[in-house]
This record gives structure tokens, C-alpha cells and sequence, in this order.
């Protein structure tokens, strides 16, 4: 009868090791399922990434290709008369420019007529 009691509980602690051991099979396989999903997340997120990156890439190629029409231009601004009046150097030259055309109008004289009205300024001969 001793020997009916170690077997049976040998039968018990078999059974009890193997619902230990279910439970933690089960365990790892809901791990496994998780990780398989987050992997699966993981990838989809990634494939998202790499179609912005693809965007910016492009984005970017197109702003350089803008930025270097635009220093183009820039460069040639300045030798038309626009754009040198456009640098403050070109500015004031025209203000000297004007200043001088004043002075030598108001020295040499010059008048506006129309009609029966006229008006004179500096020397009228």
C-alpha cells in the first residue's frame, strides 16, 4: 500500500509539473504572439517612415534646385539697372543722381510753360 501512495503521488506531482509547465507554454506563446504583433507594427511603421523620408528626399532635391535658381539670379541682379538700384549702393547713387540734376536745374535755370501760364526757376534767358 506504501508503494500505491508513492505512485499516486508521484502521478500527482506529474501532473501538477505538467499544468505548470501548460501554463507557461501558454505563457510563452502569448509572449510570442505579442512580439509577432509588435513586430508586425514595428514594420508597418517602418514601411510608413521610409515613404516620408522618400518625400523629403524629393522635397529636399527640389528646394536645392530652387535655392540654386534663385542664388542665380541673385547673382545677376545686380548687372541689370534694376537690380543694382535695388542694393543699397544703387540707392543712394540714384539719390545723388537726382540731387544733382536739382542743383544743376536750379543753377542753370529752366522753366515750365503751358498754355498762357509759365514757370520760372534760377536764370531764365
Amino acid at each position: 500500500m506504501a508503494e500505491e501512495n508513492s505512485v499516486d503521488q508521484n502521478i500527482g506531482v506529474d501532473e501538477s509539473i505538467t499544468a505548470v509547465y501548460k501554463t507557461y507554454i501558454q505563457s510563452l506563446n502569448t509572449q510570442i504572439q505579442t512580439l509577432q504583433n509588435t513586430q508586425s507594427t514595428l514594420e508597418g511603421q517602418a514601411k510608413q517612415l521610409q515613404v516620408r523620408v522618400e518625400g523629403l528626399k524629393d522635397s529636399l532635391a527640389l528646394m536645392n534646385t530652387r535655392i540654386a535658381q534663385l542664388e542665380a539670379s541673385t547673382k545677376s541682379l545686380p548687372n541689370t539697372v534694376w537690380g543694382v538700384m535695388s542694393t543699397p549702393y544703387g540707392a543712394g547713387i540714384v539719390i545723388v543722381f537726382i540731387i544733382a540734376l536739382v542743383l544743376i536745374a536750379l543753377k542753370k535755370g529752366f522753366s515750365i510753360s503751358k498754355g498762357n501760364t509759365k514757370i520760372s526757376v534760377g536764370e531764365d534767358k
